[in-house]
């Protein structure tokens, strides 16, 4: 459920709103499909389930092709986008070199190669500005919010398919079958989603600092702790 966007090293990816709801409904309803058909044995499918399912992947895959189209962006017309593919290729294999350097423990080539790590970053993000995502925090942050913060139109989709998947749940645990929700519903969704795509298509996905910071590594979690997972600059959890 995280974005596909590349990100610094030591960074792991932010979570994706349209990728959660996406996995949400997925889960809800085949759950609910096979705890119906395990207690009646009737294969229950209803025109709601089917429509829910569309609208979020519909949703998710309408957010992957507006993020690839703002990645592959070049900062000028004439360079070409197939450089991208050469430059995170050669961003792949220093980070590959990076991690084999701090294992090693070479101090010396590791600072060498953190300040190649960097010159490459920058071309990157002098050429196509928006390749290079941000990393993520938390869950609830990753999903809420773009490059202005949280954002209103992330959460009230995200609170109405709650909403409705709450409902969803009740409906089938008590009935033991889909619900059939009402054409006003299954249009609020329809419109949240699209509320949703609108504003993703300007929001900036690049990394706004002047200058690659690499971001430090994390001491490992006290006490045996289960550290949960943070795309936040400079946070490896």
């Amino acid at each position: 459920m995280r974005d596909r966007a590349p990100v610094l090293w030591r960074q792991s990816k932010p979570y994706s709103l349209s990728a959660f709801q996406a996995a949400w409904w997925f889960g809800l309803i085949l759950t609910s499909f096979v705890l119906i058909w395990l207690i009646t044995g009737q294969y229950d499918f209803s025109p709601t389930a089917l429509i829910l399912l569309s609208i979020g992947l519909g949703t998710s895959l309408g957010a992957t092709v507006i993020d690839s189209n703002k990645r592959n962006e070049a900062s000028n017309p004439q360079i070409d986008n197939n450089e991208l593919s050469h430059l995170l290729r050669d961003k792949q294999r220093l980070e590959t070199e990076l991690n084999d350097l701090t294992k090693a423990k070479d101090n010396d080539k590791l600072e060498q190669k953190k300040s190649e790590y960097r010159t490459k970053i920058d071309e990157i993000k002098e050429k196509f500005p928006n390749a290079i995502g941000p990393g993520g925090t938390k869950f609830y942050l990753d999903i809420l919010s773009d490059s202005n913060g949280i954002s209103f139109h992330r959460f009230q989709m995200l609170i109405w398919t709650l909403a409705l998947g709450i409902i969803f749940i009740t409906s089938v645990l008590g009935r033991l079958a889909m619900p059939d929700f009402d054409a006003t519903l299954l249009a609020l969704m329809g419109i949240s989603a699209g509320t949703y795509l609108g504003f993703k298509i300007p929001e900036n996905n690049g990394v706004a600092t002047e200058h690659t910071t690499i971001p430090p590594a994390q001491e490992p979690p006290k006490n045996g702790a289960i550290t949960p997972p943070s795309d936040k600059p400079g946070e490896q959890k």
